[in-house]
């Protein structure tokens, strides 16, 4: 389910600092837009070497953690409460699903730069997720490979399937700013 390439994108994007940690059975990857947990030994993927574990500069061990904070490398003793927060938030998923819309969005960042999001859809409203993340989704929703879940726009969304799963977070719309053709969908309903 995890596209390791677009993974490893996403975690250059930005240059935020991110982690990677091992438990006995999880490893976990974050860099504040997104957490991702997969029980598959991410060194065996294709295609990881190059995407993220030369990113990192290696593998962690288990409990151990690596570090990139502005392209300088560490090995992180992850704090237990770190360890603690980000499993919690990964592992509670809700339990409303959610669906893809197949519609996407322009949106200008305040410095300028052009972004596309990705627009789910729930009985709350429409959750806006940005596309460098959407593509860390490898299958579409609907081969049953995976679920979608969510709760409310502002919320994150969770892709689950296998033994992974991807929490993205949600670009943040003020009702002013969401496009007239969900608006008009909306009145539809």
């Amino acid at each position: 389910m995890i596209n390791c390439k677009n993974l490893g994108k996403a975690l250059k994007r930005d240059g935020k600092p991110a982690y990677w940690f091992k438990t006995e059975k999880y490893d976990y990857i974050t860099d504040g837009y997104f957490i991702a947990k997969t029980g598959k030994r991410l060194e065996l993927e294709k295609g990881i070497s190059n995407a993220v574990i030369g990113m990192f500069k290696g593998i962690p061990e288990i409990g151990q953690g690596l570090q990139i904070n502005r392209g300088e490398y560490k090995s992180a003793q992850i704090e237990d409460s770190q360890k603690k927060s980000f499993i919690e938030m990964i592992d509670n998923v809700p339990s409303a699903k959610i669906i893809p819309t197949g519609l996407m969005t322009k949106r200008t960042s305040i410095e300028g730069k052009q972004f596309e999001d990705v627009i789910f859809e729930s009985t709350e409203g429409y959750t806006f997720v940005d596309r460098m993340y959407a593509d860390m989704i490898n299958e579409i929703p609907d081969t049953g490979m995976i679920e979608l879940y969510g709760s409310k726009p502002t919320h994150p969304i969770y892709a689950v399937g296998d033994d992974e799963v991807v929490m993205l977070f949600p670009v943040r719309y003020q009702k002013t700013d969401i496009p007239k053709y969900l608006k008009v969908l909306e009145n539809d309903r």
